[in-house]
């Protein structure tokens, strides 16, 4: 009934991310990426390694689900109105389990969290909070005086200087310019929409890549962040603010953001709530552990 193959050609990714603009209409808001996801998943690896290991499903000639693998991880997107291809795609990935396998659900995604259960995947602690908003509802805040919103302009210069903010910001070395100038070169990337915030010197002080779909009439923040200098002094929310005003009157509907379980080191759910996001729901973690392991 379903024929599999493996990701081959840049029309295939082009195909993946109609199927998860589809399944937005379908399934809202309980998608687990929107097409910008799609591209900043891809960025993670320069080379395009990274997607190499997916698989798609056809349905006769229709794409109509696929697997993205990394490493344990597998990241799995499927319509949801096609019959059997649920139990089909998830027990496929069941069987094809590393020593550890990792996958994820949303909480209320009843059919899918019964499915994982029946087929010995347990349920762990919740790894990411989905916020939606209206942009329309989003506060005012002030950019100070000498401050600028902005976009991050072309150019090697540029990207190291948003690569540099980015690893200032999650203490971390995983983002390099390369990564960057690499998400940048992929479908769904437009620069109107990555935005920052510059202190009078003009250095980066916080940003935000805005992944914008005009037909869905949605936008992803992904990532956000702000350099560990200027931290704790509502700079993001500044940004995020003037960025959902921008949103707005492009026409935009929808906003989402993921952040982590709340916490001291991770508090980012606050930011988001002083800024009009609502929570929507708990996505967790599911492991299962290989018989052959």
């Amino acid at each position: 009934m379903f024929v599999t193959r493996s990701y081959e050609q840049p029309e295939d990714f082009v195909a993946m991310q109609r199927l998860v603009a589809r399944l937005w209409f379908q399934q809202a808001p309980y998608v687990y990426a929107l097409p910008g996801d799609l591209s900043w998943w891809r960025a993670a690896t320069p080379d395009d390694t990274g997607i190499r290991g997916t698989t798609l499903w056809y349905l006769e000639d229709a794409l109509v689900g696929f697997v993205w693998r990394a490493g344990d991880d597998a990241d799995i997107l499927y319509d949801t109105a096609v019959p059997g291809l649920a139990s089909a795609i998830l027990a496929e990935v069941a069987a094809k389990t590393p020593p550890t396998g990792l996958v994820y659900a949303f909480d209320r995604h009843v059919d899918r969290t019964d499915l994982l259960r029946r087929l010995g995947y347990h349920k762990g602690e919740p790894i990411f909070r989905m916020h939606l908003m209206d942009p329309n509802d989003a506060p005012h805040h002030e950019i100070p005086q000498g401050w600028e919103v902005c976009q991050l302009p072309a150019g090697d210069a540029a990207n190291q200087d948003r690569s540099d903010a980015q690893r200032s910001s999650f203490q971390s070395t995983k983002m390099t310019p390369e990564r960057y100038a690499f998400a940048r070169s992929l479908p769904g990337y437009t620069g109107d929409w990555d935005l920052v915030l510059r202190t009078p010197a003009g250095d980066i002080a916080a940003f935000v890549t805005i992944w914008v779909d005009h037909v869905l009439q949605t936008a992803h923040f992904e990532p956000v962040g702000c350099v560990h200098a200027y931290k704790r002094q509502g700079l993001t929310r500044i940004l995020l603010c003037e960025a959902l005003h921008r949103l707005a009157r492009a026409g935009i509907s929808t906003v989402c953001v993921l952040s982590a379980p709340l916490s001291a080191e991770h508090p980012a759910g606050w930011l988001y709530e002083s800024c009009g996001f609502h929570l929507i729901d708990h996505i967790a973690q599911w492991s299962r552990v290989s018989q052959d392991a």
